[in-house]
């Protein structure tokens, strides 16, 4: 659920403050250069603001699905050409920085104001994307009436906007602003107090911060508890069935067809839904949804995700000195190549995350697949030991309906998930195999272990290098 453009440029600003510190101010960026990357991002916003409803306006001109396609890829652009300049820019020149030598150094205000910008253009361009999907959703609706289905109202562009604007700051700004908020304060109250003390109590209040952060999260969502009903006794069901837990369900107030898992302990861990994915969904389809994010719990998939980040996030840093200096070799300036080398580094990384977590999308499919068809074989009394045709393909047609509801084309694309057309084609090659031992498990299985031989691998390098001298802490 998190917004990874969001996510982006939250890291480009403190990973960019984190130089800053460390090479002494040396390349912080000025209020002009702020300005510059500001009015950068306000560019691209006004250009979706004129070309986004061009392309709606003229495929509901030229009836044309193809032209629906290409607005929505050029929004797609839109943000990218947002993210990657503007954190770029924090990270080489410290954006952070830059607004402190105008504004002074505020406890999270600072951070606040450095990403204003980039996230303001974000919401422009996802008010400007709002007629392609209404578009789309037209569309979908004529099949859902000639398919004798329930309709939802679409929701309004200011509907749609600030359920974005909502999801934005509950994940991830808000959990990232209360830690950075966090950090800075036991600096500035614990500067003359011992180093141990300050890590410390520093560390203990970040777990703290972590471990509420879901509660805070699901009342900025504007979540309400859900604690009777059939649905909440069938969520009950597929949690005693799948080994996971949650410590309550609750009904989101979002305009679109959506369900999510919040929390990573079982006490302070929530299942989301939307009353569009209540209302619209049959019970086996409503199943298979359930079941998909159940399994993301049972799997750990949010664990090790981070953790395989991580791991090539840190091989990356070990290489990324050589590489720089390979550079330097090639007659790049040593400013120039350290930025390039930084910036193929994170080019690296982030493509490295997005495969792991279309990779992770699968495996919970395959795995709610798994639970809602061995419900369905249980009570007709066939094999339950194989995958059985039922499972894949109840949520195959969850996929679709999700798409329906909420207006969104199968083929298209997300970085995250990948489109709805390739899982359906990978669940459509399930049924029968072992239920326990179905090909994506093997990928997953050989993910987790290159994680952990890779981290093992660079502590061990890392160990020996402190020791020998070769790094210093």
């Amino acid at each position: 659920m998190p917004s990874i453009y969001v996510l982006i440029i939250l890291v480009g600003a403190l990973l960019g403050r984190d130089l800053a510190e460390s090479r002494g101010d040396a390349m912080t960026g000025t209020p002009t250069q702020f300005a510059i990357a500001a009015g950068w991002t306000v560019l691209v916003a006004i250009v979706a603001l004129v070309a986004l409803p061009a392309c709606a306006r003229t495929a509901a001109y030229r009836g044309s699905w193809r032209m629906l396609d290409r607005g929505l890829r050029l929004a797609q652009m839109l943000r990218w050409l947002v993210v990657i300049p503007f954190a770029g820019w924090c990270v080489t020149t410290d954006g952070v920085g830059a607004v402190e030598k105008f504004l002074g150094s505020w406890i999270g205000l600072d951070e606040a104001v450095a990403v204003a910008p980039a996230l303001l253009a974000l919401l422009a361009i996802a008010w400007a994307e709002h007629p392609l999907h209404d578009r789309m959703r037209q569309a979908m609706m004529v099949r859902q009436l000639d398919e004798g289905g329930h309709l939802e109202r679409p929701p309004t562009r200011l509907e749609a906007t600030l359920s974005r604007a909502r999801m934005m700051l509950a994940m991830p700004l808000l959990p990232v602003l209360l830690l950075v908020c966090w950090h800075e304060t036991v600096e500035v109250v614990l500067h003359n107090t011992h180093e141990w003390l300050v890590r410390t109590i520093d560390f203990g209040g970040t777990i703290a911060v972590i471990l509420i952060a879901p509660a805070i999260i699901v009342r900025v969502l504007g979540t309400k508890p859900l604690t009777s009903g059939e649905f909440r006794e069938r969520v009950d069901h597929l949690c005693q069935q799948m080994g996971a837990r949650v410590s309550g369900v609750r009904l989101w107030s979002n305009p679109s067809a959506n369900a999510a898992i919040l929390g990573l302990l079982p006490w302070a861990r929530y299942m989301l839904v939307t009353e569009p994915l209540l209302r619209g969904m049959p019970h086996h389809e409503l199943d298979a949804v359930v079941a998909h994010e159940l399994a993301h719990v049972r799997q750990h998939h949010v664990l090790w995700i981070v953790l395989s980040v991580l791991a090539i996030v840190v091989a990356l840093s070990f290489g990324q000195p050589a590489l720089t200096v390979g550079m330097m070799n090639l007659g790049f300036p040593p400013g120039f190549a350290e930025i390039l080398s930084l910036t193929l580094v994170g080019a690296i990384a982030i493509l490295g995350f997005g495969s792991i977590s279309r990779l992770i999308e699968r495996h919970a499919d395959a795995k709610a697949a798994v639970a809602v068809g061995r419900d369905i074989a249980e009570k007709i009394g066939e094999d339950t030991t194989h995958m059985h045709p039922s499972g894949p393909a109840a949520m195959a047609a969850a996929l679709d309906r999700v798409c329906a509801l909420n207006g969104v084309h199968r083929k298209r694309w997300g970085f995250r998930h990948g489109s709805v057309a390739q899982r359906q084609r990978a669940l459509s090659k399930l049924p029968h195999f072992p239920a326990d031992r179905l090909p994506v498990d093997r990928k997953v299985r050989t993910l987790r272990w290159a994680t952990v031989l890779m981290l093992a691998g660079t502590g061990g390098l890392l160990a020996v290098g402190l020791r020998l001298g070769w790094f210093t802490w």
